[in-house]
């Protein structure tokens, strides 16, 4: 009986270099980092020539580096990386073929470098990466826009580490220019894709307490939304009360709670007007009512604060969503319990309660602390003994 002939070391090493891809991929990096190390080992499976086995490994060092960062050997990462990344430098100084696969070597050690808190270092590299990428989208910009999108991105993301907001403002705005030409078929898609990214930014500059940048940016974010529905219709309605609901917290989390509240009403606005024509952003209105309730509790108002709950309950009576209905019924009871409404009061508890002892049958356990804090909204704490 014959026996099958070993496979040649050039076509295992090819097999074990896609290996180390697809495990990467598929986020397995304890096995890639195996197969990568293994591989490496592999000497004689690279091709003959000489640019073709420099380029081979460096892109086996290049995927190596992340199952090495996955796995947290970040030194170990960055120094494969920038292995890889001399490596391919090298290639493209005499082949401008090889300048895609430059910048996807510097992309990787700009991120292991982010992910070591070395900023200064990631912003440096993401920066040559970036560069590299815009000369390869310009020639190619159907193979290498996505690229440049995705390093633009992380780019965001270590300038807003660095508390450089006007930086990451100008880095969004290419961003949103490259989302257009990814889709250059919708004429008002830059602006769009503009406004949101200005959105996600402002919720990420609140999130590192740059109150002040979060509030320009949500304010710049609702002009753009505003003209968008002027210029060109109520399909961009969404867009502005998204706009305005982050321009409301911005201003919340600055403790401009008048002007936040309203603020937060125009979104309401927005909402109820878009909700005539579809229950597609029915969570938008929800929120914002949601909000409200909170902002006119904060200071006072009650009557308002109820008036907005119980608009909540309205909107969501006829939807199938249980849960939603079920603490809409609680707040409005809260509402209607400070201003000693009693018996409305007990109507929404009662309907709130209702609802989650419905809930809890479907779904045993789930509902327990709710059911628990439905029956206990209302009762007096326990009076402490007279001495």
């Amino acid at each position: 009986m014959k026996t099958v002939p070993a496979a040649p070391t050039w076509l295992r090493g090819l097999l074990l270099a896609q290996q180390v891809h697809a495990l990467h991929v598929l986020e397995r990096g304890a096995e890639s980092v195996v197969q990568g190390e293994a591989l490496t080992g592999l000497s004689d499976w690279r091709p003959e020539d000489p640019d073709d086995r420099t380029s081979a490994l460096a892109g086996l060092l290049n995927n190596l580096s992340y199952g090495l960062a996955a796995t947290g050997r970040l030194d170990e990462a960055l120094d494969r990386a920038r292995a890889s990344v001399d490596m391919r430098r090298e290639l493209a100084s005499r082949d401008a073929g090889a300048r895609p696969d430059l910048a996807r070597s510097l992309n990787a050690l700009s991120r292991h470098h982010h992910q070591a808190g070395h900023l200064d270092e990631a912003l440096r590299v993401a920066r040559e990466s970036l560069q590299v990428r815009r000369a390869a989208a310009e020639d190619r910009p159907d193979a290498y826009l996505t690229e440049l999108e995705s390093t633009l991105s992380h780019l965001a993301e270590i300038q807003l580490d660095l508390g450089d907001f006007m930086g990451v403002r100008e880095t969004v705005r290419e961003t949103a220019s490259v989302l257009h030409q990814l889709d250059p078929s919708d004429p008002d898609a830059l602006q769009r894709h503009y406004v949101r990214a200005l959105l996600d930014m402002a919720e990420l500059s609140a999130a590192a307490n740059a109150r002040e940048e979060a509030m320009e940016i949500a304010d710049e974010a609702v002009t753009l939304a505003r003209q968008l529905v002027r210029d060109r219709g109520r399909d961009h309605l969404p867009l502005l009360g998204g706009a305005f609901l982050m321009q409301a917290k911005t201003l919340a989390d600055a403790s401009r709670l008048m002007v936040a509240s309203r603020v937060n009403n125009k979104a309401a606005q927005v909402f109820r007007s878009v909700l005539r024509d579809t229950t597609d952003y029915v969570q938008g209105l929800l929120t914002a009512l949601h909000n409200q309730v909170g902002f006119l509790t904060l200071m006072h108002r009650f009557e308002g604060a109820e008036r907005a709950a119980a608009e909540a309950v309205t909107v969501l009576a006829p939807l199938e969503l249980p849960a939603e209905l079920a603490e809409a019924h609680l707040k409005h009871a809260r509402t209607l319990l400070a201003l000693d409404r009693l018996p409305e009061f007990e109507s929404a508890r009662s309907s709130a309660l209702e609802l989650y002892q419905r809930l809890d049958g479907e779904s045993p356990g789930d509902y327990a602390q709710k059911i628990s804090e439905a029956k206990s909204l209302g009762i007096e704490p326990p009076q402490p003994a007279s001495p």
